[in-house]
């Protein structure tokens, strides 16, 4: 292990009581989440150094992340959705799927941690994806690096769902060799705004007035009005 893993190490160990458990939650569209006390928290670890021949991850969060954006790059590291799928963290196991979020008139999603008052952990360098059912809307090779914002907003288009989706993020943090694996799910509607009602023109108000505004001997009959 490096020098300077080792000062890294250190630091993290001194911050580890504030940043355990307090990694992010997905806020825009609002993910209903299962369990509160843990929706911050990874679904999986995988050991890095088991991933690509000859190649450790001991090294600092923006050396691991540079390393993996290079088998990225080259194909040798798939999509984010192909990888946890790979028995890693398959399913939504944090969120509750059955709550819809209308997501009509959204232009962006939102990740953030309340604790810490950032989007992206700082340290947790690493990718991020978001898949709405089977097409990627969005990837970035170093979200944490990018984002800096409290929440973490990052511009997306929703049109790839007409009616419902699913919608799934995914985020492989990078700054220890187990990496962690954070993903969130939320259906989503997006479905345009219902037509005002549409008032009848004069010459129907006109037309009604003059059937049935004086009583007659025979039954009054208004038009039939088709919904």
């Amino acid at each position: 292990m490096t020098m300077r893993s080792l000062q890294y190490l250190a630091i993290l160990c001194c911050q580890s009581a504030t940043i355990v458990a307090a990694h992010g939650y997905l806020s825009q569209p609002s993910a209903t989440y299962i369990d509160q006390r843990t929706k911050t928290g990874y679904v999986a670890r995988v050991d890095g150094n088991q991933m690509f021949g000859g190649l450790k991850w001991d090294d600092s969060p923006s050396a691991n992340s540079d390393q993996l954006t290079q088998k990225i790059n080259d194909g040798s590291m798939p999509d984010l959705k192909t990888f946890f799928a790979n028995n890693y963290a398959t399913g939504c196991p944090k969120n509750n799927l059955d709550v819809s979020i209308q997501v009509s008139g959204l232009s962006s999603f939102k990740w953030q941690n309340d604790q810490e008052q950032k989007g992206f952990i700082d340290s947790h360098e690493g990718p991020c994806e978001v898949w709405i059912d089977s097409t990627k809307v969005f990837s970035d090779t170093d979200c944490a690096r990018k984002y800096k914002s409290y929440p973490a907003e990052i511009p997306i288009k929703y049109n790839a769902c007409s009616g419902t989706c699913k919608f799934e993020f995914y985020w492989l943090a990078l700054h220890e060799p187990m990496w962690q694996l954070y993903k969130a799910c939320a259906t989503i509607v997006n479905n345009p705004s219902p037509s005002a009602s549409i008032s009848p023109s004069p010459t129907q108000s006109s037309s009604q007035n003059s059937s049935c505004g004086t009583p007659t001997p025979t039954p009054c009959s208004l038009p039939i009005k088709e919904y």
